[in-house]
């Protein structure tokens, strides 16, 4: 099954699950995917029953591609301010296939960059669930390769997303840039909600790329 048609807007899917005798039924959209995990949401809703982790479930998908019935897992679940999250591992029988497994977008954002020594500003100029380049405002020796910092990214809408980063490569000159010199950021493990940030947010520079 291919991610994209996963996503597409004319998917339909629906979550339901059953907890002492009561049946609880919720559409959703697919936030994000990948091989492994998978992120759904619905609609927030006042009337909501949280069900505990790990808790069984059914999942239905129509797609363009044909119908699917899965049983899985809810690993987790979050209630937002605006949806609510299901987190599951992803069906083996979905046979995901990835075109590439991080989508990277070019970007202009600002950034923080935060060792246990010492911190500065800079801008992203290029974006991937994996990681992020920033120009290099501030020299960073070589013996902080490996060394991990605190990122924080300012997304539009004064959304502020920090996560845990290794710093990982310098490059200098660099001809897609304008030949500015880029210091390499590969994020560590993201949490989920980070996760659907970032992938929304990709998406909209995506499209606005087209």
């Amino acid at each position: 099954m291919n991610i994209e048609t996963l996503k597409d807007k004319k998917t339909i899917v629906e979550i339901i699950y059953t907890e002492k005798t009561s049946i609880y039924k919720y559409n959703a959209r697919i936030r994000y995917i990948d091989k492994d995990e998978c992120l759904i949401s619905s609609e927030f809703d006042e009337n909501f029953h949280k069900p505990k982790n790990k808790t069984k479930a059914e999942l239905f998908i129509k797609t363009v591609e044909g119908a699917y019935k899965s049983n899985v897992v809810i690993n987790e679940t979050s209630v937002l301010q605006n949806e609510i999250v299901f987190f599951i591992d992803t069906p083996v029988s979905w046979e995901i296939r990835e075109s590439r497994r991080n989508i990277r977008a070019k970007v202009d954002i600002p950034v923080c960059i935060k060792f246990e020594d010492f911190e500065f500003t800079s801008g992203a100029v290029d974006l991937s669930m994996g990681g992020i380049r920033i120009t290099e405002t501030e020299f960073i020796p070589d013996w902080y390769i490996n060394k991990t910092a605190t990122v924080t990214m300012f997304l539009p809408y004064h959304e502020e997303l920090s996560v845990e980063a290794c710093y990982t490569r310098h490059d200098s000159n660099d001809e897609f840039h304008d030949y500015k010199t880029l210091n390499t950021f590969e994020f560590k493990s993201l949490g989920a909600i980070d996760k659907i940030k970032i992938n929304n947010y990709l998406m909209q520079v995506l499209s606005s790329q087209k």
